[in-house]
């Protein structure tokens, strides 16, 4: 059989290390940009949402009587306009236990952080809607609140009765024999480390504007996933999802908060069905503080070991997070990462982590994108005499930071499988890959003074 030779040739790369001309900029700098607020139809009409002042209450009664009467008004919605009132589902690292923590779209008979939806007035105008808010009557009962992880461990304020704890779950990292490691190590240190709840801030504050017309629902504002959106939306509808279309224009930034679907992602197309027409909601700033996902709020006590040459033998601790009130659709995703991504890229043979997530009357919680400062670590005070820098080493055939446990990875990288298991006896060990997260993973956070060595 005659053999075939192809020949090689080398392309230059066209575009690393180019300059690339940015097509865009000229709209935005004319002032052409078409963000939601800028989205127009002839039937407009304006929504504003009735959030609770308070962080922890049981709903007695909501009276929209005199919000009704006033000028411009077309609808008021609470949770019995709505019927049976559906949850956001999770879309990325649910657990069975979530289910009991899942958001409703607007509350039914408790509230459990301030600015939950509550009511929704849908007015000729913006100004007429707010009005109208102002004149619903919110009776809340207020329940004793579960302000930090520390009173949420306690379980003596429950946000969910029906869950009987505040602890939604434990996440388990485990990999080789930790407590063997730290009992053999030379050099053992103990440290501290919280990292703040913060949130994103984009330019532009969240908007929907929903039209619906002859059994169509088109809404206008998506950003970041909206196929999963538009199937979530249809299902809550009892549309079918080929009757639903996402349509996302121009983004005033997002930092990996904006676009997961929150409770607005449903009751501004639901008031669209309702009154049979175009409905516009833009969240003001006070708005977007508390009800835009929050972030991080977590409180690391963990241990290293370290043989006399300063190579790590093990890592070992607790992580304890606030995740706020709800499990959001990916709330489960950072308390995973913590504890399996703490030991980054290095050759940690013996891992024994745990993060443990509660329920607290905030905010909830998901990831979000912004840059973090890092720590080396170091071995300060040490009371032996070895060398004070610990080793840590990148395995072989690695790159860089990142790791991934699939086979067809188009990053090339080290094949890597961290263990995650829940902490019940019933639980079934899977694998978690990690490549699209360890290659952009922050490690951020303040030492507290409390911290010991052996």
């Amino acid at each position: 059989m005659a053999s075939v030779t192809r020949e090689k040739t080398a392309t230059a790369n066209a575009w690393i290390g180019s300059a690339v001309e940015r097509v865009e900029d000229e709209r935005f700098l004319r002032g052409h940009g078409c963000y939601v607020a800028d989205v127009y139809a002839d039937d407009l009409l304006h929504a504003c949402i009735l959030r609770s002042p308070i962080a922890h209450g049981r709903i007695e009664t909501i009276d929209t009587a005199a919000a009704k009467t006033l000028p411009g008004v077309v609808a008021v919605i609470t949770a019995p306009e709505i019927g049976a009132v559906p949850r956001i589902p999770v879309r990325q690292h649910g657990v069975p236990e979530a289910e009991l923590y899942r958001q409703p779209v607007i509350a039914v008979d408790k509230v459990r952080y301030v600015g939950e939806p509550v009511a929704l007035v849908v007015a000729e105008s913006a100004a007429a809607a707010e009005d109208a808010v102002a004149a619903i009557e919110a009776n809340i009962s207020e329940l004793p609140v579960v302000a930090d992880h520390h009173r949420a461990a306690r379980d003596d304020i429950l946000l969910f009765e029906n869950a009987a704890t505040n602890r939604v779950r434990v996440l388990c990292a485990r990999a080789g024999d930790a407590e063997k490691a730290f009992a053999e190590a030379d050099y053992r240190r103990r440290e501290r480390f919280s990292v703040q709840r913060h949130t994103a801030f984009p330019m532009e504050p969240r908007g929907l504007m929903a039209t619906w017309d002859a059994g169509r629902m088109v809404l206008y504002g998506a950003a970041k996933v909206p196929f999963f959106n538009r199937r979530t939306l249809a299902e809550m509808l009892g549309l079918a999802e080929s009757a639903v279309d996402l349509i996302e224009v121009d983004v005033g930034g997002g930092f990996g908060a904006r676009g997961e679907f929150y409770p607005e992602d449903f009751l501004i197309p639901f008031a669209a069905r309702h009154v049979r027409g175009s409905v516009r909601w833009v969240e003001d700033r006070r708005e977007h503080l508390l009800a835009m996902n929050h972030a991080r709020e977590m409180y690391a006590d963990v241990e290293i070991a370290c043989r006399r040459d300063g190579k790590v033998l093990g890592l070992r601790g607790t992580v304890d997070i606030d995740l706020g009130a709800y499990v959001r659709t990916n709330g489960i995703t950072p308390p995973r990462n913590v504890v399996q991504l703490m030991a980054g890229p290095y050759d940690v043979p013996n891992i024994a982590l745990d993060a443990v997530v509660y329920a607290t009357n905030k905010t909830p919680t998901a990831p979000i994108a912004v840059p973090a400062a890092s720590k080396p670590v170091s071995s300060a005070n040490g009371s032996s005499t070895w060398p004070r820098t610990i080793l840590a080493s990148i395995p072989p055939n690695s790159v860089g930071a990142i790791s991934c446990a699939k086979s067809n990875c188009r990053i090339r990288c080290r094949q890597f499988w961290t263990w995650m298991t829940a902490a019940k006896p019933s639980a079934t060990a899977v694998f978690m890959p990690s490549c699209w997260i360890a290659a952009s993973m922050h490690s951020a956070g303040r030492k507290n003074q409390n911290s010991t060595d052996s």
